[in-house]
């Protein structure tokens, strides 16, 4: 009976163990911590910081700089660096949609295979196809256009969006899961314990299955924390240049080193 009671254990085990991978390292950001002090909106042409509803700063074309209004007489060194700062920071955006998608991609596969182990058909690519879209959408207006929320641009947001999905992929599925789950001991018990045999180190075979996948979206959430922690020294090196620059603190960052 071992290999049956080691099978059921597994299937009784999933709705809590895969939900639960959405918040397992490879979904979370140990690297650092990101978020954001003021509200930015990002153009083909402008970068609009903002804060109470009221635009502190519009860098325009990556060289202008605006405060309130007002356009800075800036010097040589000032100008390279809001170049600098402006430039580096709209490549953020690709390095985000990349975290997004590839998170998304792993609890997929993952899903996909233990359900495909399991017998059980449901349209999991579709449903992280949408979600996708959904949450890129969030900051992705129109016509090139990106706007974060002050608080809103934790790389570990991801994690919240995977395990809903998750649940609610587990929700529908479940009443085939137990069904499933009943004719496989069924079978068991008119055909032995081989009709579990396929369930046997399910967990590991899936894990080996991403592991590839994980270890380069964990490569790119380090080269994100490297890229935002560049952002934000440059910002430091903007507004200890001149007072009028002092409210560019936009990136709150912290590197777990």
């Amino acid at each position: 009976m071992k290999k049956l009671t080691i099978a059921l254990a597994t299937i009784a085990a999933l709705n809590v163990s895969f939900s639960a991978e959405a918040h397992n390292d490879r979904f979370q950001n140990d690297h650092c911590e990101v978020n954001l002090n003021k509200d930015i909106t990002i153009t083909p042409e402008h970068i609009l910081i903002r804060e109470n509803d009221t635009t502190l700063y519009d860098i325009y074309k990556d060289k202008t700089v605006f405060y309130k209004g007002v356009e800075l007489d800036l010097t040589q060194e000032q100008k390279a660096l809001v170049n600098q700062y402006s430039t580096s920071a709209r490549k953020l955006i690709p390095e985000v949609n990349a975290i997004v998608i590839d998170g998304l991609d792993i609890a997929s596969e993952a899903l996909t295979m233990t359900f495909n182990e399991l017998g059980v058909q449901t349209d999991i690519e579709s449903k992280f196809t949408d979600l996708k879209h959904t949450l890129i959408s969030r900051y992705n207006l129109e016509d090139g256009t990106y706007h974060f929320q002050a608080n809103g641009m934790d790389v570990n947001y991801v994690n919240d969006e995977v395990d809903r999905a998750v649940e609610e992929v587990m929700e529908e599925i479940v009443p085939s899961l137990v069904g499933n789950v009943l004719q496989l001991i069924g079978k068991a018990m008119t055909e032995g314990e081989g009709a579990f045999e396929h369930l046997e180190d399910l967990d590991v075979r899936v894990e080996e299955r991403i592991e590839a996948q994980s270890a380069r979206l964990e490569e790119k959430v380090e080269s994100f924390c490297f890229s935002v922690e560049h952002v934000d020294e440059l910002e430091n090196e903007l507004s200890r240049t001149s007072s009028k620059l002092k409210e560019l603190d936009v990136i709150k960052y912290r590197h777990n080193r």
